[in-house]
């Protein structure tokens, strides 16, 4: 994706956010699928890496493999047992291979609800019995504190909670869900250079006149220098 090839290089800058937030959801990837040691576990649309080095950090002698369609991504991962493999999601869901874990943050709102269903069978036939999947994704209604038609648009182009646990249903899996949220503490002016920058994908649908008017009121309506507001995640758990 164009989107993210301008953003490799300061991905991790903008999505870590802090040590802390880092291993706040490692844990609970950690935990909801769970991953115990000498498993294989898959990262979808993995970026850079930033989750299963921790993972690897956290649970011994794992088998990890990342996939992204982005290998400017890909070539920022450090760690060196990580095996990256430049795929499209769907296209590897389709390969012959076999896993125990599967876990995605913030990537299944790239699918329509055609390439979601072949995923998802793909990923079901791929888990080895017993296996699981996990997707950590936002609500449609963010806290975040961008512009109105940002805001709005995201809402729009979002799929429901239910949609992708109803999809992964029919896919085979047996499916719950929780909520995860973490405050983010950041300066505005980190937060507007962010946003300058497109760091979420609905924000390449604007002009770069509307971003920068976008911008203003986001000035204009948080007086604060420093921002914070709560991050929440669906984590929905899918199991073989």
């Amino acid at each position: 994706m164009d989107h993210y090839l301008k953003l490799a290089a300061r991905y991790d800058e903008y999505y870590r956010y802090s040590d802390r937030y880092i291993a706040y959801f490692t844990d609970k990837i950690i935990k909801a699928l769970p991953v115990r040691p000498g498993e294989s576990v898959v990262e979808l649309g993995a970026g850079t890496c930033i989750f299963a080095q921790e993972i690897l950090k956290r649970v011994p002698y794992l088998d990890m493999v990342c996939v992204d369609n982005s290998a400017a991504m890909l070539r920022s991962a450090e760690h060196t047992a990580i095996k990256r493999v430049c795929r499209d999601a769907v296209c590897f869901a389709a390969e012959d291979t076999r896993y125990h874990r599967v876990y995605m943050k913030e990537f299944i709102h790239h699918l329509d609800t055609a390439a979601r269903e072949e995923l998802f069978k793909g990923l079901y036939r791929q888990l080895y019995p017993g296996g699981s999947l996990l997707i950590l994704m936002e609500p449609r209604r963010l806290n975040y504190p961008l512009f109105d038609e940002a805001l709005r648009r995201f809402e729009q182009g979002q799929p429901s909670r239910t949609a992708i646990m109803a999809q992964l249903e029919h896919a085979g899996f047996t499916v719950s869900f929780d909520v995860f949220a973490y405050p983010i503490n950041l300066s505005r002016q980190k937060y507007t250079e962010m946003v300058r920058n497109r760091y979420m994908s609905v924000l390449e649908t604007f002009t770069a006149d509307e971003l920068e008017a976008g911008i203003q009121s986001i000035t204009e309506g948080q007086p604060e220098t420093e921002l914070e507001y709560l991050e929440s995640f669906y984590g929905i758990v899918g199991k073989k």
